[in-house]
């Protein structure tokens, strides 16, 4: 006879409750979901924890009072856009992620979200990073949204001078742990005011 109980991935007990990676993690630490964790770090939830979780209720009201964090990821190649999506739900954070494909999404996005943070290549087709930018800032509604700007342009191509001076500027490949501290950083901020 077989102990060992059932499991699934967070991803696979994302989609079968139609919520994000993150809300997943946040009903493990509330004790809403029962979970182990491999030696590989990864949770593994057990199944009939997830089942008696879908035939009591999802927590909706639990999930809808944590403010989550905002994110736009500005990015022209599909396979980066991929990238961003797969390492960015695997943080356990409550981030809620939009991903535009050029700078003219972008804009619309940072207009429709307003969010904690905007990441943006610079050279992308249609309106390239450097435009919108310039455009975010010269709006009252977007002006003050945090920007990083993430790119495979060297040191002496980016057009520093053109950049607001508060811009962050970090190179490819994507540094994920560094754009992780970012928005750790901006998450401490926003909670202590």
């Amino acid at each position: 006879m077989n102990n060992i109980p059932q499991t699934c991935s967070t991803t696979e007990a994302a989609k079968r409750l139609k919520v994000t990676v993150s809300t997943i993690h946040n009903w493990v630490e509330a004790g809403h979901l029962s979970a182990w964790k491999t030696p590989g770090g990864h949770r593994k939830i057990t199944l009939d924890s997830l089942d008696r979780l879908i035939n009591s209720g999802l927590p909706q009201s639990e999930a809808d009072s944590i403010k989550r964090f905002s994110l736009v990821v500005v990015e022209d190649e599909a396979d980066l856009r991929d990238i961003y999506r797969g390492h960015i739900e695997r943080w356990e954070i409550p981030v809620q992620l939009h991903i535009a494909n050029d700078g003219y999404e972008g804009l619309v996005m940072a207009g429709l979200y307003k969010p904690d943070l905007l990441i943006t290549d610079l050279m992308m087709p249609c309106v390239d990073g450097l435009s919108m930018i310039k455009a975010m800032r010269a709006c009252k509604e977007t002006a003050s949204i945090p920007v990083v700007i993430v790119s495979g342009m060297h040191g002496e191509d980016i057009p520093h001078k053109e950049l607001p001076p508060d811009i962050r500027i970090l190179g490819k490949p994507i540094p994920f742990d560094q754009l992780r501290r970012i928005v750790e950083e901006l998450i401490q901020t926003r909670s202590k005011s």
